[in-house]
């Protein structure tokens, strides 16, 4: 009796031990999934806030620490209309609506772009975005928030509108004909003088092939403009040459 005892005790702490070893590769395996969210969570150039339904904030990136100056153990806790806004209440009590109350309500995804002055006076835009997050689809318990610079992409786009203008200035008070063709051929830009010169509006020529306006009887120059885009090397393109 005592030796089928001491082989059932035996055989419990073995399946103990095997349980046991399990457990271990499992937490090790957790450790080093979460080394790899956390440097992920880290290295990433947005910046991102975790919070609670009641606005306070569970975890935040180094990104967020670096742009508000802070350090972790004074943003854990503390509600985000404080830490970011500087209000002692929800945004939408002031006249900003609350993105996270948004995503709260409609239980979707929120964006919106947003524009503020940095301490150094510089203005700065910014794309938000609000994840509401439901575990194991249950109600809505927490909101990722991840905030995008995009400053230099706006500026960016500024700078190719304004570009833009002045190319399209130069081209309009151009006293030759200016056109371009796309790789197949068609008619891209018409300029204010080409008008003038062939008769035709830009209603009327946009996305035309250009032999529209080559004299019958002489070379299709669709081939060519194909040779060129390809191979970058001038036949006629490229040269000045008489049609009359």
């Amino acid at each position: 009796m005592e030796v089928e005892e001491q082989k059932r005790l035996a055989a419990e702490i073995e399946r103990l031990k095997k349980k046991l070893r399990k457990r271990e590769r499992e937490i090790k395996e957790l450790k080093v999934s979460n080394l790899f969210l956390d440097s992920l969570f880290n290295g990433i150039s947005e910046e991102i806030m975790v919070l609670d339904n009641e606005f306070n904030i569970m975890n935040v990136n180094e990104v967020f620490l670096k742009r508000y100056g802070m350090k972790k153990n004074s943003v854990l806790g503390q509600k985000c209309y404080e830490i970011k806004q500087r209000y002692l209440a929800p945004c939408n009590i002031y006249r900003d609506r609350c993105p996270v109350g948004r995503s709260r309500e409609s239980g979707e995804m929120v964006e919106e772009t947003y524009s503020y002055r940095d301490k150094n006076g510089d203005d700065k835009d910014y794309v938000l975005i609000i994840y509401p997050l439901k575990p194991d689809g249950e109600n809505i318990q927490y909101f990722l928030e991840i905030a995008r610079d995009v400053t230099e992409y706006r500026q960016l786009i500024k700078r190719l509108q304004s570009s833009e203008k002045r190319f399209r200035a130069i081209l309009d008070t151009a006293t030759d004909a200016v056109i371009s063709v796309n790789e197949e051929h068609k008619i891209i830009i018409f300029n204010y003088a080409a008008n003038k010169i062939f008769g035709y509006s830009n209603r009327e020529i946009i996305g035309k092939d250009l032999n529209l306006l080559i004299p019958e009887g002489y070379v299709n120059n669709s081939g060519l403009a194909r040779w060129f885009s390809e191979f970058r090397e001038p036949e006629i393109i490229g040269k000045t040459i008489s049609l009359i």
